[in-house]
Order: C-alpha cells, then structure tokens, then sequence
C-alpha cells in the first residue's frame, strides 16, 4: 500500500477552472542532479504533468529501475516507458525543452486520466463556489505564492486508523504555522520555509480543520491497484478526497 495522505491542503487557485479544463501541475521546470547508488552523479530533467511524464538525461529518455539506477529507455506502443539495458551515465548534459514526444497512445490516456479528474470534482458543488476565489488566468495562479495568502487544510483518519495525538489538530496548526517550530529536531515550520525560499514575499496562513473521519477502511482508499500499463497506484484516492470535502 503507498502512502495515502493523512493531510489534504487545497489550493483555491488550483480549484479554479475545474468546470472547464481540469488544472496540470507542470514538471519542475530545471535539472536534476541525483545520486545514484554506486555514488555517481548524473543530471537529469523532467517533462509533462501528472497525467503524462517522462525524464530524460542528456536528451535522452530515461528511467529509474527497481535496483535505483536510472536507464536509457523507450516508450512502448502502448506509450508506457521501459527501461533498457543500458545504464545512465554520469557525462550525459543536462536538457531544457524535451524534444521527444510520447506516442499518440499515451496522449490519448492523458486525455482521458484529465477528463476524469475533472468530472470527479467539478460536480461538487461546495467546491464549485471555490472557483469564484481565484480566476484560472496564469497571473492568479503566480499571485498565490506572494502575499498574505490563506490555506485550508483539512486532516483525515481512516474508520480502522485514527491519529496517535490527542490533539492533532494542534499539532499540525504549529507544524505548518508556528514561527521557529522545533518539535522533533524540525528546524522551522512550513510558514518559515515558504517565508525564506520567498525572501520574505510570500506570507502563507494554513488553517486546519478536522480530523475527519473517513467511512471506510485504509485499504479502500489505499489498496495497491495496477493499470493495464502495469503502473501501480491507490485504488480510490480521489474519492477519499471528495470524501473528505
């Protein structure tokens, strides 16, 4: 089972638009380096969004084995990725724009993977009336990471696995909001990170609400699930958001 998320933070700007397109979180736009396990060092870069990545190394398309390697590989017929044989190297430069393009199949499961997220939440009407906080325009959604800004966060528990704290709502107010937060060796919290990667610009507020308690068990939002494409995933992770809102 993956890691299903006990924490929801929900973006408004990020909710904006779902009735008419559904939003893509872009690849980190730079390169990569990353450390391989025999120590080596090599660049790589990322492409697409979360309905439809890939990662390339010296323009080249690449990805990670089981054995934490990464390898030179090719898009199948089907547009999944595989890996080769061949090993990548630690002198392959560094690309900006890809130059390669997934096959037609792997466009058209984008396609739907975007149609569907978007049916899933733009019938909610509580998250509807969200869309009026932020227009989807690309200078709102810059906006959101300047300024005072208010997030809402919602914590959630399974029927079967509840929070430890006697009070985690406390716990992560001052997690995410307490100026110079140390519990557990941490060394600030996530307002003072947002406020020195900004250099002081950005002045986050995460307002914490819940726990709120799923009907179901763990393994009904979090059960591995494998694709036709063999990718494995949570099997219902979506509607334990909805849930949830």
């Amino acid at each position: 089972m993956k890691n299903i998320l006990a924490l929801i933070i929900l973006l408004p700007g990020l909710l904006a638009g779902f009735s008419q397109r559904a939003y893509a979180v872009k690849a980190y736009p730079y390169s990569i380096k990353i450390t391989q396990p025999d120590g080596s060092v090599i660049t790589i870069q990322k492409h697409g969004d979360e309905f439809l990545n890939w990662t390339t190394s010296g323009g080249r398309l690449v990805t990670q084995g089981v054995d934490g390697f990464y390898y030179q590989a090719q898009f199948s017929s089907r547009g999944v990725v595989q890996a080769t044989a061949t090993r990548v190297r630690p002198a392959a430069a560094p690309q900006g724009v890809s130059t390669i393009t997934p096959p037609a199949a792997a466009i058209e499961r984008a396609r739907a993977r975007r149609e569907d997220f978007a049916r899933t939440f733009s019938g909610r009407s509580h998250l509807s009336r969200l869309n009026g906080v932020a227009s989807a325009t690309p200078a709102s959604l810059r906006s959101i990471s300047s300024g005072n800004r208010k997030f809402l966060t919602i914590l959630v528990q399974f029927s079967d696995k509840s929070f430890t704290s006697a009070s985690p709502q406390g716990d992560f107010f001052n997690l995410l909001n307490q100026d110079g937060y140390a519990v557990n060796g941490a060394t600030g919290s996530a307002w003072n990170y947002f406020r020195e990667n900004s250099s002081d610009t950005f002045d986050p507020q995460f307002d914490v609400v819940g726990p709120v308690t799923l009907s179901h068990d763990m393994a009904y939002y979090g059960a591995n699930v494998t694709d036709e494409d063999d990718n494995e995933d949570d099997i219902r992770p979506r509607e334990m958001v909805v849930e949830a809102v």
